[in-house]
């Protein structure tokens, strides 16, 4: 692929989900050095995708209601998409000019949404999650915790939903 490749990345609402199928995102970032990204989210899962590399536009999608979905169509509509990759599974995806298009479909039982999410993009290997951190989050995190040579303990919210668990 020559020039420039604008993907539309339709992330979950949830930022567990969103988490755990960044990725796959990371794999499109890493295989396609051309393209350049807009990234949907929630107020709660838009926030980690602000430092994706190559970032061009981040819209957060206030609420799921009918004329916020109008909203955000009537902001990407004009762009003629090299890919589109809905991992909310919405309309919205089939509506955009684009030149390929993959969506994430309902939950698969048994298979965990990292794996689900490598199934999307029909990648080969299953990519780990990853998001990436710009110098300006990372020293706002650094401020957070103390300087020091002990371990750091970190505790994380459980997951509601088996599915969302590590086997």
């Amino acid at each position: 692929m020559h020039g420039r490749f604008p993907i539309l990345y339709i992330a979950e609402a949830d930022a567990e989900e969103a988490v755990l199928s960044s990725g796959a995102l990371a794999q499109l970032v890493e295989a396609i050095p051309q393209a350049t990204f807009t990234v949907v989210g929630s107020p709660a899962s838009a926030p980690l995708f602000a430092d994706l590399p190559r970032l061009q536009r981040l819209i957060t999608l206030d609420r799921d209601g009918r004329w916020d979905w109008i909203a955000l169509w009537n902001q990407v509509r004009e762009t003629n998409w090299g890919l589109v990759v809905d991992m909310r599974g919405s309309t919205l995806s089939g509506k955009l000019r684009r030149q390929r298009r993959a969506v994430k479909g309902k939950p698969l039982p048994g298979v965990h949404l990292v794996e689900q999410a490598a199934r999307t993009l029909q990648l080969d290997e299953i990519p780990a999650p990853r998001l990436f951190i710009g110098r300006d989050t990372q020293e706002a995190a650094d401020a957070l915790i103390p300087a020091g040579d002990g371990p750091i303990l970190a505790i994380g919210p459980g997951a509601d939903w088996i599915g969302k668990r590590w086997p």
